[in-house]
Order: structure tokens, then sequence, then C-alpha cells
């Protein structure tokens, strides 16, 4: 990779933020699908499993949001509808754990 193409990847959204924004969004969304369609016990193994991979992705989408939104913010190249989209899905997937800390820490 030379250093023009380096810096361009830098000042979009590079191929490893888009991966980084989709794959724990899509896993996030399979978790509750899965969870939505099976239709688990509440308290089965099963369920269990679909929660922790649901909470983990979420956990796992806030630094590509964070790095996505500061590209954003910073960066003119980095502003087009492809880069809004992916990171308000990879926002999407963050509302969870911030909701569950939000209750946590209100209480």
């Amino acid at each position: 990779m030379s250093t023009s193409e380096h810096t361009n990847a830098l000042q979009g959204f590079g191929t490893l933020l888009t991966l980084a924004l989709l794959i724990p969004a899509l896993a996030a969304i399979g978790a509750w699908c899965t969870q939505l369609v099976m239709k688990f016990p509440p308290r089965s193994a099963a369920a269990g499993i679909t929660a922790v991979v649901f909470m983990l992705s979420s956990a796992l989408e806030l630094i590509p949001v964070t790095v996505a939104v500061t590209r954003l913010v910073r960066t003119p190249r980095a502003r087009k509808l492809r880069n809004y989209v992916l990171t308000l899905i990879g926002f999407a997937a963050v509302l969870p754990i911030l909701t569950v800390y939000l209750v946590v820490m209100l209480r």
C-alpha cells in the first residue's frame, strides 16, 4: 500500500472500520432474531447464550462507533451517505448496552 492509499484509507472509512462496524451489528441482529424465532424459555441455556452474544457484540461495537463518529466529524472526505448509514447501524447495535448502563447508573 502506497502512502497516498494509506492516507486515503485513514481519511475515509477503510475496509477494516467498515467490517468492524458491520460484523458485531450482524452478530447482535442474528442473536436477537434467533431468540425471537426459536422462542427459547426465559431461563434456558440457549436464551443465556443468545443474550451473551447480543451483549458482547454490542460492547464490541463501542470502539468502532467512536472511531466512525470521530472520522465523520473531523474529515470531510468521510462524510458520505454510506458512512453515515454504517455509523447509524453501529450506533443502533450499541443502544442496548447504553440503555443497560443508564438504567443501572440511574437507580
